[in-house]
């Protein structure tokens, strides 16, 4: 691992809501994992331009995967199967701002899978979040 690459592994939720006059209305919140090694190549660039690197504020690359679980721990939007899983490779932008405001943009192609199906897809993801940290 190089001083511009991280291993980043996340636990956070998903909210997923249908209405419908078809099946069921109804709404979930579902678990997901996922894991990445991210390789940050923009780092000189953005110093040199002044700009903040502070926190791991640049661009990657990233080879993902990812599960989330089809059961909902609250709500009562449940799917036919009990996984859905992805694996590909993003391009992200990752900002930290100085008072802990934190924006994560990643996009780029995926294999999705669950025990019934697998396809190719186009992998999006966007994270808006506060870093909480100790202030000086």
């Amino acid at each position: 691992m190089s001083k511009n690459s991280t291993v980043t592994a996340e636990a956070t939720i998903g909210l997923a809501y249908r209405e419908s006059d078809f099946y069921a209305s109804g709404f979930g919140i579902y678990p997901i994992g996922k894991l990445q090694f991210r390789h940050y190549y923009n780092f000189q660039r953005r110093a040199d331009l002044g700009k903040r690197i502070a926190e791991n504020s640049g661009n990657y690359i990233a080879p993902t995967v990812g599960l989330q679980s089809g059961t909902a721990v609250i709500g009562d939007l449940d799917y036919t199967s009990d996984f859905f899983g992805v694996a590909g490779a993003v391009y992200g932008l990752q900002r930290v701002g100085k008072k802990g405001l934190s924006f994560r943009f990643e996009v780029g192609p995926a294999y999705f899978f669950d025990e019934f199906d697998d396809d190719f897809g186009l992998f999006l993801a966007i994270k808006l979040g506060w870093v909480v940290r100790k202030r000086n």
